[in-house]
Formats: structure tokens, sequence, C-alpha cells
């Protein structure tokens, strides 16, 4: 209140508060000044945010949903749907990425300034910040479990891996970087199974990175847009990109594929509007490989299930299995981690024979491996009011509507739940819970007793660790 109202802050003589109203009433010389007591955000209960969500993730540990929009994380109980916790200005510049940890204890965030920081995910906190910012805006942030890394691209090119082994420090260290791309990284995507990082850039390039070799590749030349996602479908050995003039591409990757095949996109398909020629931009991908479906988003709110099924069959690819790191070198030190993915890409290559001849015959005679036919669309649905940010898969053994569910949020700056065959299930409300059902929920007693089962196999690790150590000092 200032001096400019009809009441002077001289000459206020009693105030009331209508706490049902929300309203403040102040009298004085002058007369009464009424007061709204609500936030912005109490305006628009029904909304996500104030600002679009940039990301939402479900964090199946502590059974909540993560969102970021603006500088702020929200967390949502997942059984309820409501706001359970708010961190505020968690970051310098806007936030543009936001991944978990492989213990989901953890909270990565990339910001608008290129700046990387590491946050409890229970209470907010910072832990790191990142050693060496990005010259540019973080367009993507991911986390190797078997690296213990952040991963990261960049508009200013560049893919990087940083350190994240350090418990006691205060930020992740920069190990390595690549450049592969002469324009800005838009959006980038990482497989743990086979150790690669796929990015895309404004201008239409796609690339592989291995992150654990520091090594590139390959160079997929396919696109002639802004690439806007990119995601591999593991198990299987592939690699789906999509662009702002609506065109998704299936790539084949390794181990499949080595040398010059590697760069051939091996089916292309369009993101029509129905019963017209033009095309809707692809904006976010989804991968359900129980299904063979892929889930997408695109710049008019719609989200639509592609089935794959009948391309899958028609490739005729066998899941790749990641080998165990086990096995020992002839000096007695343990075999290198590449050295046994080396032998397992020989392994899964003489299982799929068949398969390598026709990629052959393919990169020679231009021999056709799929057919726009052997992708259809299930279902196109209207999901959101504006352009969807992202589709993130739900993958709880806790849910009550199955394995897996379908999360996205879109510039209308609304967040809803799907199943997976497309029907609402619920909508975070920033006000409370809404109108419509939530029809997502979790099996406590479940999760405790898996989260019990976890901690006793931990104790009984320990205590044989222990055994084996404690053991040979005794006997010596």
């Amino acid at each position: 209140m200032s001096d400019a109202d009809d009441v002077s802050v001289k000459s206020i003589s009693c105030i009331e508060v209508l706490p049902i109203r929300k309203r403040l009433l102040v009298g004085g010389i002058g007369g009464v000044n009424v007061y709204d007591g609500l936030s912005e955000a109490a305006r628009n209960p029904m909304l996500a945010d104030l600002e679009p969500t940039v990301a939402i993730l479900y964090n199946e540990h502590f059974g909540t949903f993560v969102s970021a929009a603006g500088r702020t994380v929200k967390v949502w109980d997942a059984n309820t749907g409501e706001l359970q916790e708010v961190y505020r200005k968690v970051t310098d510049d806007l936030i543009t990425a936001i991944c978990l940890d492989d213990s989901q204890k953890k909270i990565v965030v990339g910001d608008a300034g290129g700046s990387l920081r590491v946050l409890n995910a229970l209470n907010g906190a910072l832990m790191k910040e990142s050693d060496v910012p990005h010259a540019g805006c973080v367009s993507s942030v991911w986390y190797s479990a078997e690296l213990h890394a952040v991963l990261s691209s960049s508009w200013d090119k560049s893919l990087r891996l940083y350190d994240d082994t350090e418990t006691d420090a205060d930020s992740v260290f920069l190990s390595r970087e690549a450049r592969q791309h002469d324009d800005e990284v838009s959006c980038s995507t990482v497989s743990e199974s086979l150790c690669l990082m796929a990015s895309g850039a404004v201008d239409g390039s796609v690339a592989l990175w291995d992150y654990d070799a520091n090594t590139s590749e390959a160079a997929l030349r396919g696109h002639s847009a802004e690439i806007t996602a990119v995601l591999f479908l593991d198990p299987l050995p592939l690699l789906v990109s999509a662009d702002t003039d609506g065109n998704m591409c299936v790539w084949l990757v390794r181990p499949i594929v080595r040398g010059d095949t590697a760069g051939r996109c091996v089916l292309r398909v369009q993101n029509k509007v129905p019963g017209s020629t033009k095309t809707k931009p692809l904006l976010a991908l989804a991968y359900v490989h129980e299904l063979g479906i892929i889930y997408s988003g695109d710049a008019s709110g719609t989200m639509q299930a592609w089935s794959i099924k009948t391309a899958l069959w028609r490739l005729g690819i066998a899941e790749y299995v990641k080998p165990e790191p086990v096995g020992e070198e002839p000096d007695g030190k343990e075999k290198q981690p590449w050295k046994l993915r080396m032998v397992s890409y020989e392994k899964y290559r003489q299982i799929n024979r068949v398969m390598m001849q026709r990629v052959s015959r393919f990169s020679t005679s231009q021999e056709a491996l799929l057919k726009p036919g052997d992708v259809k669309i299930l279902k196109s649905w209207q999901a959101h009011t504006d352009s969807i940010r992202c589709v993130h898969l739900i993958r709880s053994k806790l849910s009550n509507c199955g394995s897996s569910g379908l999360i996205s949020c879109s510039y209308d700056r609304t967040i809803r739940l799907w199943d997976l065959r497309a029907r609402p299930i619920g909508v975070l409300h920033q006000g409370g819970a809404g109108a419509q059902p939530w029809a997502f929920s979790i099996d406590l007693a479940k999760r405790r007793h898996i989260a019990r089962n976890k901690a006793l196999g931990i104790l009984e690790h320990n205590r044989r660790r222990g055994s084996d150590v404690l053991l040979p000092r005794l006997q010596s």
C-alpha cells in the first residue's frame, strides 16, 4: 500500500481481514480501501505455473513429479496430484533443461546462461555447480549412471561430460567436450546401453558421440530443417529424429551398422495436417518398447501415437543387451568397458547376420528397408491448446494404470497425464486438485516393500564386503 491510495498510510485507523474472500479492508481518513489478497498463482489456479513448463519428470524414488518453469522447480505428489514443494530462484537464468540422477535423489538443471546446477531433490538445496559453464543456453541435460556424470548440450555448439564422482566436491568437473555441429545444438538424447549421445542442431544435422571413448561415431544427414527432438529406441539399436518441417526419420545405429552405413535413414514419415498436404512441426518424442509405439507432440498441441510394430518386424532386429562389467585382462586387471562392448557388438552381429547382409545391400543398391506404410498413426488427439514442450514416459511398477503412462507440458502452461491409450488420467494444478478426477495413484505398501528389500540388499552387500576384507586380515 502507498500514499497514492484514497486512505493515506498515516491515517489508517482500522484493518479487517476477510479470509474466505481473501480480501483486506483498510479504513481511515478518506474512506475504506479494499485489497485483493490473491497471488498471481491463486488467480490462475488451473494452470501448472505462471510461465510455460520446460520439462516434467517422474521421480519413482519419492513418488513425485518434478517440473521446471522460469527459475522455479516444483514437486508434485504423484499419488494425489497436489503441489508438494516449490523451490524458487534455483538458477540465475531461466531453466531450460532438467534431469534426475540414477538414484533420483538429485535434480540437475541447466539454464539459459549456460550453467549447470545439482539440487537436492528432497529440499531443493544447491549441492554442486558446473566448474566451466557453457557459453550459451543449455538445450538438454542427461545423467550417466555408469560413469556418474552429467551430459549436456548447448547452443554454443558443444556436447559435454561433467564428472560427478566426487561426492564431497561442490562442483561437477568438465571432463570431455565434443563439437559435432557447425550450428547451435537444439536437442540431444542418451543411450546408456550403447554409450552414445545423439544430438540435433538448428541446421538439420544429427550426430552421434561416444561419450565414454570421447570419439565421433557418425554424422546423420537427412533433415533440412531444425531438429527439435531425438530419441533412442532402446533396447533396439535405432534412433528417431524429428524436425520443424514435421519429418520423423528412423536411423540404424551401432552395433547393427558400422562404417558408411551408419549415416543412412531407413524410414521417413511426415506429421501431416488431416485432409491436407501441409505438415506440422514435431517437437517432442517418447517411446514404449513393449507396445512398439512412438508418442509425439507437435506445434498445434496435438499428440500422436505411431505404431512401428510392422517396421520392427520387417527389420527383424534383435534387442541389444548391454554386457556386464566382468572379465579380466591377461595381467589380471579388470577389462575395460569399451573392450567388453566391442566383444558384445561382434556377438550381436553374428546373431543378426541376415540383417547385416540386408544393411550391406541397402548401402550399395539403395534398397528400401522400410516403407511408409510400415508406420501407422493409431491415435491423434488434441492434448493442449498450444505447442507441446515435452512428452515424458512414466515408468512405474507401482501405478494403478499399468506399467507406464505419459505426462505432457505445453506453452499453454498446463501439465496433463495420459494412459497409453490416450485417455486423460489427471491434470496438475498450482491451485490444488482440479475438477477432473485424479486417476494416477501409487501402491504405497508395495513401494515400502520394495524400499525395504532394497535396503536389506545394500546391508547384505556391505556385510559380505566387510567379511571379504576382514577375513584375509585375520588369516594374515
